[in-house]
């Protein structure tokens, strides 16, 4: 959720985008909760923990994340390669393209490559730049 916002720029960190951000799209169950009100605290620590105090298991420029079955294709050296082969996903130079119309480069699965199923990427080089590497871990 931080990381689509950032995405976009500082301009866009205010508290209606990230409401907004945080009941909508790939967070849309996010809804109901916000709307009832919640006395969660462990939730709400999470929150301003990621968003204000910026603790990521992943880098920033990270904004992708699809299901393996919304891929259709992979590519790798310019070639297609069978997406359900872990062996063919290069951090940084593997690209993949879904359903949507989005193509991006591999960053990596979740829980590694042995137990993650679903692949995370970026689509700006230049982020990755700007932003680095850095990540929290928990």
């Amino acid at each position: 959720m931080a990381n689509l916002t950032d995405i976009k720029g500082d301009q866009y960190a205010t508290v209606d985008n990230l409401i907004k951000k945080a009941t909508s799209g790939w967070f849309a169950y996010g809804r109901a909760r916000y709307n009832a009100g919640t006395n969660n605290k462990t939730a709400i620590k999470a929150i301003i923990d990621v968003i204000v105090k910026g603790k990521r298991t992943l880098p920033r420029y990270i904004n992708e994340h699809d299901c393996l079955s919304d891929l259709i294709k992979v590519t790798k050296n310019g070639s297609s390669v069978d997406k359900k082969n872990k062996d063919n996903y290069i951090k940084h130079k593997t690209i993949l393209h879904n359903k949507y119309g989005s193509t991006y480069t591999f960053y990596s699965f979740p829980g590694g490559s042995k137990t993650g199923v679903d692949p995370f990427g970026y689509t700006s080089k230049s982020m990755r730049e700007k932003w680095g590497d850095f990540c929290y871990t928990l």
